[in-house]
């Protein structure tokens, strides 16, 4: 029997295949008695042969573990922002709650009590929900292909059960605001202004709108193709990448009010700026518009209005009236570039229960 005893403990190994006419060996230790070393090669050898190679738990620390999932799948496979969601969520979630286990040694309970932790300290929605998208994919990489676990415990993890007041969590800004605010950048020549309108008017991602060239304008056959998101890094340096899922791409139509803005803006700023193509720029200047600039503009849109204000809750506010005012879920999903309709019906669904409120209510009324 393959099993010896060196030390004070016992150890197990056997043939593997051969590579490259090479005998490759494989052998544990480590167990107290000859009974549990035959009996941990006996399912090692099971395992071998039913797979073609075993799969050891490893003894790796989960903050070893998430370091290592950051530096070999999150640096090499995601966008330069995804990179820094990930790195927030490791750092400031996963890596104080868990890191001092050991990755073998956790459980769904352990994982479902960083949510539970999350959400009775009072984070967002979708603070919960960037952390369960790293955690899934750091563990079920874990389990496959790189094997440091047998199975996925993430699987038995989820964040249906947190209760969210959905209008506290989804911020739209009303059509009067929504005009104040516009009216008000317009009367001192910002550079925002161009920004806010078309995120009122098509609904499309900050990245995506900052991305626009004139050439993804057909103003013609009143039409914008979202080609692109951008991304800005240190040093001024930015780089047009790809939207953000493969359902990003896609055409959207627009209506005459955003038709006649773009072409005055589109006139005025050839003029200014003649060499270069992109949309948003500054008057001033002609350079890009950045997420910086956006970001502070909508902290002093904020201050100076003195209500929640950014250009996602444009995004909000414009999907929002759509469905409001019938149009099908599946074509504001399709404008919205959303992967499917299931995301845009949880996003709001606390519009869908109004409408189904207003339809009982319209019912009543003719009975």
């Amino acid at each position: 029997m393959p099993v010896r005893k060196r030390g004070n403990t016992w150890s197990w190994y056997f043939d593997m295949a051969k590579v490259n006419g090479k005998r490759q060996r494989k052998e544990k230790g480590g167990y107290k008695t000859k009974a549990e070393a035959e009996k941990a090669l006996a399912k090692a050898k099971e395992e071998y042969e039913a797979c073609g190679k075993i799969t050891f738990e490893t003894e790796m620390s989960v903050h070893d573990f998430m370091n290592y999932f950051y530096e070999n799948y999150s640096l090499v496979k995601l966008k330069y922002y995804t990179i820094g969601v990930h790195a927030n969520c490791i750092n400031k979630h996963i890596i104080p709650a868990i890191g001092h286990l050991k990755l073998k040694s956790v459980t769904p309970a352990v994982l479902q009590n960083i949510f539970d932790d999350m959400y009775k300290n009072g984070y967002a929605k979708e603070t919960l929900k960037k952390v369960y998208g790293v955690l899934s994919k750091a563990f079920k990489m874990a389990n496959y292909p790189w094997e440091f676990l047998k199975t996925n415990p993430m699987d038995h993890v989820s964040l249906r059960d947190y209760r969210y007041n959905e209008n506290e969590e989804l911020k739209i800004v009303s059509k009067e605001d929504f005009n104040t605010i516009a009216n008000y950048y317009r009367s001192i020549d910002h550079y925002f202004w161009i920004v806010i309108q078309i995120a009122w008017h098509t609904g499309m991602r900050r990245g995506e709108i900052l991305a626009l060239r004139w050439q993804d304008i057909d103003l013609i056959n009143k039409t914008i193709h979202i080609k692109h998101s951008i991304t800005f890094k240190k040093g001024g340096v930015f780089e047009l990448m790809s939207p953000k899922t493969s359902s990003s791409y896609r055409k959207i139509a627009i209506g005459d009010t955003l038709v006649s803005i773009l072409s005055e803006h589109k006139e005025r700023m050839q003029l200014l700026h003649p060499n270069t193509d992109f949309v948003c720029i500054k008057p001033t200047t002609g350079k890009l518009i950045n997420i910086y600039d956006t970001k502070y503009m909508n902290l002093r849109t904020q201050q100076m209005f003195n209500i929640h204000f950014d250009l996602h809750s444009l995004r909000h506010s414009h999907a929002t009236m759509l469905i409001e005012g019938g149009v099908p879920m599946k074509a504001v999903s399709e404008r919205l570039g959303h992967n499917n309709i299931a995301t845009t019906m949880d996003i709001y669904t606390h519009v869908t229960k109004k409408i189904e409120r207003d339809s009982v209510n319209v019912f009543e009324s003719m009975i």
